[in-house]
């Protein structure tokens, strides 16, 4: 198991992968047996989870601001608060 940074958009992320398996288990026939379910019979996959890192803000104090994007693009002061 991965550590994951304890932030809103990890947990935004992990609520939405629980409800789409929510979802397709009520589809299946057969009470799915989790990420090893196979699609044999009707039945569904469940792919892992897996976490997509958007980017993080940080507050400096005052008007600025530090700014890290995906791809590893990094601003600090006045110019990324209109990111």
């Amino acid at each position: 198991m991965k550590n994951l940074p304890a932030t809103a958009q990890v947990a935004a992320q992990q609520g939405s992968y629980l409800a789409d398996c929510f979802n397709r288990m009520e589809e299946c026939t057969k009470n799915p047996e989790g990420p090893i379910c196979s699609r044999e019979s009707g039945r569904h996959r469940f792919r892992p989870f897996r976490y997509k890192h958007l980017g993080q803000f940080a507050l400096l104090g005052g008007e600025q601001t530090a700014t890290q994007l995906p791809s590893h693009w990094l601003s600090i002061g006045h110019s990324s608060q209109w990111l």
